[in-house]
This record gives structure tokens, C-alpha cells and sequence, in this order.
């Protein structure tokens, strides 16, 4: 064999072991990048569980510290007193019994979904983008419920914004929002509030209302399918410059028509606002009902009643136990066999004006002390058996002079 022929040889077995070496690397480095990206997608998708016992954590602050971004963080059924900070990407996501009691502030973040929580405090949304919240109950708070600024591609869907002291729903500082499905009623401020330089949009949020006979044939038919969460924003349903009338609807109230409505009434546990077409059109009668009260409040409930007369019940035109917060306006409560207003537990607070109680059997309103009376003014409470009961009479006298009034 030549010496040239031996040379080539040589040549092509260290081109294959070169070749075969590259191979190799490429090998290693292509596995090397891939179980990089798996381990970085292990970690960005980690999911962990919070409960007080057998979870990766006890409490959701500890959780969201030591998740990576992009994590989600489940929350077993209970209870957590604790107001929660979020400045990452990450899923917070709860269920039907999950309730924080606190608030949840969502800043300078990312990519944030919230969903299936009752939060009983407020919802601060500030300086971030991609906040998606479903399926959240936002309720009671001192301030307003939720809070959106400097914020872009947000969305609150399928929630539950109620019974706080301020607005549903605010809107600010050029913030970008989409609301559906929604219910926002029962607040002390505004349903909706945004500014000049904010942008809300959506559909089929509503604060609640129904009319009795149209929707319904009965006034309990309207209260059994009434939403707790419903009511009137006292600040109206919408403030601002740019909101669409129809993007929150509904008057948070259920109106009752002219007409004799031969019916008792139950209320337990919801907040109802019941406003009739008038003291003489709206009448809630009580004739061939023996030993029956006109409206029966129990348990924690809220009750508006406008413009209706309650008129000849067996018992009591209206009793009321349990932790009650009650407003009678421009309504008549008349010929009630035993008592007119009946206040018999003393966490009822009672708010009367400019109504007429008169020609009931036993009392005309009874009360268990003056700390049931939150206001009473503009009344003419006449005529019955006693008009006054359940008060030593100095007191009755005093109450008497502060609650008569022309009318």
C-alpha cells in the first residue's frame, strides 16, 4: 500500500471521529438546553396549596413569597385572616368555601388571575396589566369595593361587588376595564365610577330589580328570587362621563304595582328594597289570614319598605327578630289585630318617617328600648291600643315627641 493511500485512510477515520465527536456535542447541548426549558416550565408552572393543615403552606402570603412567577397557588376550603400583597405573575384560585378576610392588592404586576374567592374586604388593582378576575365575591368593606388605576387589560367577570361604604366599582387614572356578568348593587356610593381618562366596557351586569305582578305574580315570589348581593347603589347606578347606560342595569328594587295584594310576607337573610306605587295604590291585606303577621324579618336581613299599606293581619302588621336593619318610609300600617311594628329583639334598628300607624288592637309600635330607634320623625302613630308599648312611659312620652310629625 502506498504511502499516499495509507495518508487517506488516515484522513477519513479522523473526519468519522470528528464527525462522531460533533455529533456528541450537539447531542449534549441540545439535551442540555431542553432539560433547561423543562426544568424553567416545571418551575413557571408550579403549583402549590394552601390550608391551615397537610398543605405546602399555611398561610397565602407565605405562599406567593416563595412561588416563582407564573405559579399558581390553590386554596383548600376555609377561612384566611389575612390581607394579601401580589407583585408577580401568578393564579390565585380558590372555591365556593374559600373566604379571605382582608384585602387583596394586585401591583406593578402581570399576568394575574383570581377566581372562585369571597373576599370580605377590598380588591385593589394598581399599576398592572392582564388582571383577570372570575367568579369573586368582593363584599363589605369601609371604602369602595374595587379599585382599578393605572391598570390596562383588566376584567372582572361572573363576580359579586356589594355592601360597601363607598363605590362598586372604581375606575381610574386612565385604566382599561371590562365588567360582565356582574352583580353590583347594595353600595353605599356609585355602582360604577370612572374618571375622564379611563375606558370601562362590558355587558350584563346588573344591580337587580323585578316588578311585581309583571315578573311576578306574588311579592314572596320576588323575595324567594331575589339576590342577596342585589340592591340600589345609593349613589346611583353609574358615574362618570364615558359609562353606557346599559352597561350596569337594573333599579336594586322590587316595585310593586297598584292593587290588593292578599298575601303574607317572609324575609330571612337577604337585603330587599320594597317600594309600592303609593300609600293608598299598594296594599298588603291581611283579611281571612287569623293570627298571621303582614311581614315576618328574621335572621341578618335588610328591609326597605316604601310607599305600601299593611292592613288587617291577624297578629302583627310587621315583626321583626334578629339582626334587622329597617326602613319604613311614606307606608301605612292599619286595623293589624295585635300590633302595628312589632320590634322584638334588640339588634333591630329601626328607621320610621313620615308613615301612619293607627287603629291597631294592642299597639301601635313596640319597642324593646330607644337604642331600637335609629330614627323616627314626620309620623302619625294614633289611635291604637296603645301607641306606644314596651317603654316606661317618660320614655314613651319622649319617643312620642320626637317621632310625631305632620305629614
Amino acid at each position: 500500500m502506498s504511502a499516499k493511500h495509507q495518508e487517506s485512510k488516515r484522513e477519513k477515520r479522523n473526519l468519522r471521529r470528528w464527525g462522531w465527536l460533533g455529533a456528541g456535542v450537539i447531542i449534549v447541548v441540545v439535551l442540555g438546553i431542553a432539560g433547561a426549558f423543562w426544568a424553567t416550565q416545571q418551575i413557571g408552572e408550579r403549583r402549590v396549596t394552601v390550608c391551615r393543615v397537610g398543605c405546602d403552606f399555611a398561610k397565602i402570603s407565605e405562599a406567593i413569597a416563595a412561588l416563582p412567577p407564573h405559579g399558581t397557588i390553590v386554596l383548600r376550603p376555609g377561612v384566611y385572616a389575612e390581607s394579601v400583597l401580589i407583585e408577580k405573575a401568578l393564579s390565585l384560585l380558590g372555591d365556593e368555601k374559600t373566604t379571605i378576610e382582608g384585602e387583596i392588592t394586585v401591583r406593578n404586576a402581570q399576568n394575574v388571575t383570581l377566581a372562585q374567592i369571597t373576599l370580605k374586604g377590598a380588591l385593589r388593582i394598581q399599576a398592572s396589566k392582564s388582571v383577570r378576575v372570575e367568579r369573586v365575591g368582593v363584599l363589605e368593606s369601609a371604602g369602595d369595593g374595587v379599585t382599578i388605576s393605572h391598570s390596562t387589560d383588566v376584567s372582572l367577570s361572573e363576580s359579586t361587588v356589594t355592601g360597601h361604604q363607598g363605590d362598586g366599582v372604581a375606575v381610574v387614572s386612565f385604566s382599561q376595564v371590562e365588567l360582565r356578568q356582574n352583580a353590583i348593587g347594595n353600595n353605599g356610593g356609585c355602582g360604577i365610577r370612572s374618571d375622564d381618562g379611563s375606558r370601562v366596557t362590558g355587558e350584563g351586569n346588573r344591580s337587580g330589580g323585578a316588578l311585581v305582578p309583571q315578573d311576578f305574580k306574588t311579592i314572596q315570589e320576588a323575595i324567594n328570587a331575589w339576590r342577596s348581593e342585589w340592591g340600589p347603589n345609593v349613589g346611583g347606578n353609574l358615574c362618570g362621563p364615558r359609562l353606557a347606560p346599559a352597561l350596569l342595569t337594573g333599579t336594586g328594587e322590587i316595585f310593586v304595582g297598584p292593587g290588593i295584594y292578599r298575601e303574607r310576607l317572609t324575609i330571612r337573610d337577604k337585603t330587599i328594597y320594597l317600594r309600592g306605587a303609593g300609600i293608598d295604590e299598594t296594599i298588603l291585606d291581611g283579611s281571612g289570614f287569623a293570627d298571621a303577621d303582614g311581614i315576618t324579618l328574621r335572621g341578618k336581613a335588610q328591609l326597605t319598605l316604601e310607599s305600601f299599606t299593611v292592613r288587617n293581619f291577624g297578629d302583627d302588621g310587621l315583626d321583626a327578630e334578629g339582626e334587622i336593619e329597617l326602613a319604613i318610609l311614606k307606608s301605612a300600617f292599619i286595623a293589624n289585630k295585635s300590633t302595628g311594628l312589632e320590634i322584638a329583639h334588640n339588634k333591630v334598628r329601626l328607621r320610621l318617617k313620615q308613615s301612619i300607624v293607627r287603629d291597631n288592637g294592642n299597639y301601635g309600635l313596640w319597642v324593646l328600648g330607644v337604642e331600637n330607634l335609629v330614627e323616627c320623625s314626620g309620623n302619625t302613630i294614633s289611635n291604637n291600643g296603645t301607641n306606644y308599648g314596651g317603654l316606661r312611659p317618660d320614655v314613651a312620652t319622649s319617643v312620642e315627641s320626637k317621632c310625631q310629625g305632620e305629614l
